[in-house]
């Protein structure tokens, strides 16, 4: 209960008017820091009626020095909970208000505890939008409170003198109304006591929260205590005496909310009864139907406010201010000193739909790029210069029968193939000066050649033992060690250019007499054996062998390319054959260098030290409670599942138990990426979040499911122009390096030729790297940006450290690398992490396959499979951004 500034007598409580006067309770243009209830401040000096002329001063007259320290200038206030008055600071000449409980009550024990408690719960919160509170002092026996003195006018008094707020003003208000008080719950704060008269505007429109004498600790409040605050402003919870938490708190911001859109009280009664069987029988009259200029994103958070049931309510203020309309609460909550949460952060950015025209503009482009880059594919990426005649279906046949007239007719229990690059030739041929070399589709088409068919076939099931390739069978996994293992590869006319086999480990045959047949050999090879001249061994096989011989020439219209053949032979069959020219070295007997062994060690110090800081930040991210952990175990989920999928679209198939060793190998190295996802995530997203939020809007939308969402359709559809984009630089460049005699590109992924399975999993597999090169691109670019506090010195630094080492070679190649690591950090950005995770993505998938016009050709899959991916994404991404509306009607209108 409060007494009249007008009168002295005992008001109702809830009264705006004394019954017995007719003063107004609600006070006008005032420093005070108290409660409507608990201390009544009179109106503006203008407005006071007959009985205020006769108010009283106070216990202190103005020029009254107190405690040495403070000079009175006037009365502010005074009510049933204290006096405050208008001091001077002299030792810091400063204003400040002084708050003195009242005589009667300056010796109750319960009452000087709430006084210091009002302090020591202040004192805690320091933030723009809450009223400072500086300490505590003694004059005479009283305690006092000295705190931030506030030159303007309570909310309360503010709504009596105008009504309800302009929309826009009212906006801003709860606002910094959220800010202030998401302060303090961050210290774990609640004030129990929110409403219009704590809650001042200054004379330059700063809103601060006032009156933590009911606040208290979340921790701490129990029993009796839970219900101590102004009735008219609780939460159902509090009034039952159930608990009070940070949601009750948001209960009464929602009838702060009402009052400030509507002018009036959600509920109107005489009573604490009549209070609570309102609030149970109805809910409060609609603002759309009070104003019509409320916008309904603001009725909705205001309902959501004031459900009766907490977990119904908002999580926290920043997310009742994300929910308002217009402004940027992430850069209001960064101002504040404040992370704003995962929820806050998928709640910021617009939600409005793309502009059609706009939209219909990027998928147009991208549906161009498209074709362009398809069409430049064969003039700029070395296997767009071979011509594949034969599918790998037929290569298998054409290997399997050339082994059988190699005198080997058991039919295998097992067989592998695929295809390889001729790294070694395509070395020695760029090697070559650019004026003196042949045109590249005339090199890929002639022999030797840039890229080979291996095939490999075993009397037993073939068990790769390499766990870091999905299962999958290489040339030389699983080692040519059991009798009767046979491979060779051909080229892609089918022609034959190396083979081995192993002998038969216990062999009671008679030995060979006469001169091996080497001419089923050269044959099979496409070379004539007449055109060769015998010369010494120098190549030794690996197997076995009791004859071997060499010859020396020239590929077929390649005279410029010399060749030295090697065969050799057990009990009169060849166990080995191989073509080899001045492009070929003796790669079993290479070693690791000084250099690459630095770089080794390296690495693996690397990755143990990011292992070991990672794991420390996230520990203390989680032990603060930073951490997303929502969002780090679905990201977990995701890569776990990827590189399962992987795993099971590329494991070799075979029915041995070797396959559930395989598969629990498997599940185990997908759980491992799972974990260094979930390990990476909580270790940098709080961080990003805490000063770089706006990075991760699009991208906590789309953790959180939000998969139809306008603003993740339009970055996903930005991602793909951008990446594409970079496709088509990459392709005019390549082509015009060509041009001048350049080497082609050879990034394609020719796994990608053998079927749809190996093109599935390539792109899976691409959606994993995609993940980790934009964590890490956003890893390292966010410590530039906190180093240098610049986000275009960041962006400058980091395309130069990432295009460093191609000046050495050339400086156009450098400045063309920073100009594309710089459009990746202007695409950051501008428009946040997923964005760059869609364009890494759409670039490296389109330099991984092989595209050709020709869509009926056999490895047409490859080609058609990735173009309709990535038409059925930008579709997908346009249809998303542009929303329910119809099309044609939204053209029109526009």
């Amino acid at each position: 209960m409060a007494d009249c500034p007008g009168c002295a007598s005992e008001l109702p409580v809830g009264s705006r008017y004394c019954p017995g006067c007719g003063t107004p309770t609600l006070t006008g243009r005032t420093s005070a820091v108290t409660s409507v209830e608990t201390m009544a401040i009179p109106a503006s000096r203008s407005s006071i009626s007959s009985a205020i002329a006769d108010f009283d001063e106070g216990r202190f007259l103005p020029g009254t020095l107190l405690a040495d320290r403070y000079r009175i200038v006037g009365s502010l206030g005074k009510g049933g909970m204290g006096e405050v008055y208008r001091a001077t600071d002299l030792r810091l000449a400063q204003t400040v208000a002084l708050k003195f409980l009242p005589e009667a009550a300056a010796h109750d024990p319960a009452l000087l505890a709430r006084f210091y408690n009002e302090v020591r719960i202040a004192r805690q919160i320091t933030h723009p939008n809450v009223c400072r509170v500086f300490d505590i002092g003694e004059m005479d026996g009283q305690p006092f409170i000295s705190m931030q003195f506030v030159d303007g006018e309570n909310l309360a008094s503010l709504l009596m003198r105008i009504g309800r707020l302009p929309v826009d003003k009212g906006v801003e208000i709860v606002r910094r109304l959220c800010a202030g008080l998401a302060a303090a719950h961050s210290q774990g704060v609640l004030h129990r006591d929110l409403k219009p008269a704590n809650i001042m505007i200054d004379g330059r429109g700063q809103v601060l929260i006032t009156d933590f004498g009911l606040a208290g600790l979340a921790e701490e409040i129990r029993g009796g205590e839970i219900r101590s605050g102004t009735p008219a402003y609780m939460s159902p919870e509090q009034l039952a005496g159930t608990e009070v938490t940070v949601r009750s708190d948001l209960y009464a911001l929602g009838l702060v909310m009402y009052e400030i859109f509507s002018g009036k009280r959600a509920w109107e009664a005489d009573s604490l009864a009549d209070l609570i069987r309102l609030r149970q029988e109805s809910r409060p009259a609609d603002l759309a139907g009070i104003a019509r200029d409320i916008d309904p994103a603001i009725q909705r958070i205001v309902q959501r406010c004031l459900d009766p049931v907490p977990s119904n309510r908002p999580a926290s203020a920043l997310a009742v201010s994300a929910a308002l309309p217009g402004g940027d609460p992430l850069a209001a909550a960064l101002a504040a000193g404040e992370t704003p949460s995962p929820e806050m952060v998928a709640a910021a950015g617009t939600q409005e739909n793309m502009r059609p025209a706009w939209a219909i503009a990027c998928l147009s482009a991208i549906f161009v790029i498209l074709a362009v880059v398809v069409v430049l594919y064969p003039w700029q990426m070395l296997p767009g210069t071979v011509d594949f005649q034969m599918p790998p279906e037929a290569l298998a046949v054409q290997a399997r029968k050339l082994i059988q007239q190699f005198g080997y007719a058991a039919p295998p229990a097992d067989s592998a193939s695929g295809f390889v690059y001729n790294w070694q030739y395509v070395g020695f041929v760029g090697s070559q000066p650019r004026n003196k070399r042949k045109p590249w589709p005339e090199i890929a088409n002639s022999q030797p050649p840039l890229i080979r068919f291996w095939y490999r076939q075993s009397p037993a099931l073939l068990e790769p033992q390499s766990t870091a390739d999905s299962g999958r069978i290489q040339p030389d996994d699983p080692a040519q060690d059991h009798s009767g293992m046979t491979s060779l590869t051909l080229d892609p006319y089918g022609r034959l250019l190396d083979f081995s086999t192993v002998p038969p480990q216990r062999d009671t045959s008679a030995q060979a007499t006469g001169t091996p047949n080497a001419a089923p050999l050269f044959s099979a090879a496409g070379l004539d054996l007449t055109r060769f001249k015998p010369a010494t061994p120098q190549w030794t096989p690996l197997a076995a062998v009791d004859s071997r011989a060499a010859w020396t020439g020239i590929f077929p219209n390649r005279p410029e390319n010399p060749i030295r053949v090697e065969a050799a032979w057990w009990r009169g069959k060849p166990v080995y054959f191989d073509i080899r020219g001045p492009w070929s070295h003796a790669e079993l007997m290479d070693t690791a260098d000084n250099w690459t062994n630095v770089n080794n060690y390296f690495w693996v110090v690397l990755e143990v030290a990011l292992l070991i800081v990672g794991s420390l930040l996230a520990w203390r991210n989680l032990r603060l409670g930073r951490g997303d952990r929502q969002g780090a175990i679905r990201i977990a989920a995701v890569g776990f599942a990827l590189r399962l999928a992987v795993w099971a679209l590329r494991v070799h198939l075979i029915p041995s138990p070797w396959m559930a060793h395989a598969f629990t190998i498997a599940v185990g190295q997908a759980l491992l990426s799972g974990f260094e996802f979930w390990l990476v995530y909580v270790a940098l997203e709080p961080e990003v979040r805490r000063r770089w939020p706006h990075a991760l809007i699009t991208w906590t939308r789309l953790l959180s499911g939000k998969w139809s969402d306008p603003l993740v359709g339009r970055d996903v559809l930005a991602g793909v122009l951008i990446g594409l984009g970079y496709n088509l630089v990459f392709a005019l460049l390549n082509v015009l390096d060509m041009r001048f005699g350049g080497v082609p590109a050879a990034s394609i992924e020719l796994d990608s030729l053998l079927g749809f399975g190996p093109v599935a999993s390539g792109i899976l597999d691409h959606v994993v790297r995609s993940l980790w090169g934009a964590l890490g691109f956003l890893l390292v670019f966010f410590v530039l940006r906190v180093i240098l506090r610049n986000n275009w010195v960041a962006a400058f630094v980091f395309s130069l450290a990432f295009s460093a080492r191609h000046f050495p070679d050339s400086v156009v190649g450098g400045l063309v690398s920073m100009a594309i690591y710089g459009g990746l950090v202007v695409t950051l950005l501008l428009f946040g992490l997923m964005p760059l995770v869609v364009a890494i993505f759409m670039t490296d998938l389109l330099i991984a396959y092989l595209f050709t016009t020709h869509l009926t050709a056999w490895y047409g899959t490859s080609s058609l499979t990735v173009i309709v991916l990535v038409a059925a994404i930008s579709v997908y991404a346009f249809r998303r951004a542009i929303g329910p509306h119809r099309l044609l009607g939204s053209l029109l209108e526009q």
